[in-house]
């Protein structure tokens, strides 16, 4: 059996995630510019946590499959055991339709009578033993897919355990490297602010709910009013505009269509970096709102204040 389109994302995603964490700095880097320092310790940050969504909406798909299958097998047993016990009762439903005549046939040589009734009986039985062996096939490929979840399911706590620790070490030294820069800001060095807020439709409704988290503390895996993430905030906003968004930066960006800079409207995303870690919503006047790192609450920024991959809307 094929292995699932699903099953292969989620090993995919694992393994780059392995890798990501392979790859993470230790606390001590060669740069001696705080500044430099504090900015990638955030990225590195946010890469994570970008990676942790990820690995989570996929696994919420693999937990949901697993459901299903659970489901399928208890009626799939019940139906094995009764296509099985119809086999074993053709004969008997022959005996007592057919009484001692389909006896007789068969021991007085009345061919003509013996082969209708076997040619019958044949057929029926071969019938019901096809749907047998397809149940039973079935049964198998659905335990076996159960098995390939198990594993996955312990994959994923690994990788969370694993995530959950490199984020704790990066917090640590941000932490540090903050308290030595005396708790003098970072990261962007100007304030910015929008002029007027835009009105009517979808997209409107997502600057209108974006625009009111301003301030919100930047939260590891946040999509409410308590904390955001990146692409949290951006799932909550076209989720207030009625519209669902994965809770990653780069699903997000294959869930939506593609637009021109140039033919930007308010509520459309617009991502960053080459591996879209990162994402806000375009407000209008050349200014998005997003959550930017840790360390930072939702603010307002040019949309060029960070390298653009692309611009899509939802």
């Amino acid at each position: 059996m094929a292995t699932p389109r699903y099953l292969t994302a989620i090993s995919r995603i694992l393994i780059i995630g392995g890798a990501l964490l392979a790859a993470a700095p230790s606390a001590s880097w060669a740069d001696p510019s705080l500044d430099d320092q504090i900015t990638k310790a955030s990225h590195d940050l946010e890469v994570i946590v970008e990676q942790y969504n990820k690995t989570a909406e996929e696994l919420d798909a693999v937990n949901e499959r697993a459901k299903t299958v659970k489901s399928a097998l208890g009626p799939l047993s019940a139906a094995i055991e009764a296509n099985d016990a119809d086999i074993s009762t053709i004969a008997v439903h022959y005996y007592q339709t057919g009484g001692l005549s389909t006896v007789n046939a068969i021991f007085t040589g009345d061919a003509m009578t013996l082969a209708e009734r076997m040619t019958t009986m044949d057929f029926l039985a071969w019938r019901q033993g096809t749907d047998l062996r397809q149940l039973l096939d079935t049964k198998s490929a659905l335990e076996t897919e159960q098995g390939q979840i198990r594993g996955l399911r312990a994959d994923k706590q690994r990788l969370e355990k694993e995530l959950a620790e490199k984020k704790t070490a990066i917090e640590g030294e941000l932490a540090r490297l903050k308290q030595m820069r005396d708790g003098v800001s970072y990261f962007e060095g100007g304030t910015y602010t929008l002029h007027s807020l835009p009105s009517g439709g979808n997209g409107a409704a997502a600057v209108r709910y974006a625009n009111s988290a301003l301030g919100t503390p930047y939260q590891w895996g946040g999509s409410a009013p308590g904390g955001y993430d990146c692409s949290g905030l951006t799932s909550a906003a076209w989720s207030a505009a009625g519209r669902s968004l994965p809770h990653n930066a780069a699903m997000q960006y294959d869930a939506v269509r593609k637009v021109d800079r140039n033919a930007l409207q308010p509520g459309d995303l617009v991502f960053y970096y080459n591996d879209i870690h990162h994402v806000g919503i375009y407000a209008g006047e050349g200014m998005i709102i997003h959550a930017p790192q840790e360390g930072q609450g939702v603010r307002v920024s040019p949309v060029d204040s960070m390298p653009v991959y692309g611009f899509g809307r939802p």
